[in-house]
């Protein structure tokens, strides 16, 4: 299975594997077109996902079909931030619509209420004390990351290591390897907007990496989740008769909040609801880009956070709503998070807090009903 990566562990990037053919009938791509209407993503004709001819499907029909994977990760997202959460102020349509057509957990918790020791255990599924990935996170000057012999979800698949994610059984990456608030803070905004938040200006300039090398720094915040959710997009386009894992933690809504022109100035929470705004379109492009290629029937979605909103700063910190205290506290606020999966026909839409994700897909997988 082909695998990308957007990640940061405190790593950004966009991740991807692939395993087996997935047939769709014509039929059942209307009905996933139809189904959900994410994004305003362009449907360009290299952007077209081939069928595979008769001989591949062939080869592949005494196989089980294995659904497509996307896990989105939001940053310091607090459980009462979204509009689906009901929060006044907040505008997250994309977000909203496919939670409303999810299996949403109402009570979700993470291993942990900072990002890096919480990010590891999501991707190999230990506690973060026996990774190593504890107490704190991940800094510029750090040269361990993930220990070798850590297992993550891709290798897996993809039996190959060392240190970024390439060499975590990721097949391609692009994203930052650590926060924006870990570099200095040049710019947030269009026209060289100032970020309205602390940096360290001691480091050098936050990098971009596409696999192994550096394409860009210092990084233009304004432009980079347009660029994460185009790689994205053109993996999940790219002809293949695989199914394909994509992990894609965005750096919203961490501080400092940054967002393109499209989104500055535009929300009633300020910059915080800029930044969250960006996330929801991202989050509708990739929606989106699985139901124009007709794998939306197919496909996993898991959208949580990896912890709760960094209460000390405030309202540019995000919202715990009525649970107490929020990121770097065991307080509810702080591990009980948003999260819901979409799987049409496999996982049932709705609330749920006594179901485990991995047992409801586990069972789907065995042909099982839940």
């Amino acid at each position: 299975m082909r695998g990308i990566g957007i990640f940061h562990l405190v790593l950004v990037a966009v991740i991807i594997w692939k395993c087996h053919s997935v047939e769709i009938s014509e039929e059942e791509r209307q009905k996933t077109n139809d189904s959900v209407n994410n994004g305003e993503g362009r449907e360009s004709p290299e952007h077209k996902r081939e069928v595979p001819n008769n001989e591949q499907q062939h080869q592949h029909d005494s196989q089980e079909t294995l659904p497509n994977i996307v896990l989105i990760l939001a940053d310091d997202l607090g459980y009462g931030d979204l509009s689906y959460s009901g929060h006044p102020t907040s505008r997250t349509p994309h977000i909203d619509r496919l939670a409303r057509k999810s299996r949403y957990f109402t009570h979700f918790y993470v291993s942990s209420p900072i990002c890096s020791p919480s990010r590891a255990s999501l991707l190999t599924g230990r506690l973060q004390v026996r990774s190593g990935v504890y107490p704190g996170v991940f800094t510029p000057d750090n040269t361990q990351g993930l220990p070798h012999n850590e297992t993550t979800i891709a290798t897996l698949l993809k039996h190959k290591r060392q240190y970024l994610p390439t060499h975590y059984g990721f097949d391609d990456y692009l994203g930052v390897p650590y926060s924006q608030d870990m570099c200095p803070c040049l710019a947030c905004f269009p026209d060289r907007g100032p970020c309205h938040d602390t940096c360290w200006s001691w480091d050098v300039s936050c990098p971009l990496f596409s696999n192994l090398s550096i394409v860009e720094q210092p990084v233009d915040l304004t432009s980079l989740t347009q660029r994460l959710v185009q790689h994205a997009i053109n993996f999940i386009d790219s002809p293949s008769p695989d199914p394909f894992f994509l992990y894609f933690p965005f750096h919203h809504v961490h501080h400092p909040q940054f967002a393109s022109s499209k989104f500055h100035g535009g929300s009633e929470r300020g910059v915080f609801g800029d930044s969250l705004e960006e996330l929801d379109w991202g989050v509708g492009q990739v929606a989106g880009a699985l139901a124009r290629g007709g794998h939306l029937h197919n496909t996993i979605i898991w959208f949580t956070s990896d912890n709760g909103p960094s209460m000390a700063r405030h309202e540019r910190g995000g919202s715990a709503g009525l649970l107490r205290c929020g990121k770097g506290t065991t307080w509810e606020g702080g591990v009980r998070v948003p999260s819901f999966v979409h799987w049409p026909d496999k996982v049932k839409r709705g609330q749920s807090h006594n179901h485990n994700f991995f047992i409801i897909c586990q069972e789907r997988l065995r042909g099982g009903r839940r």
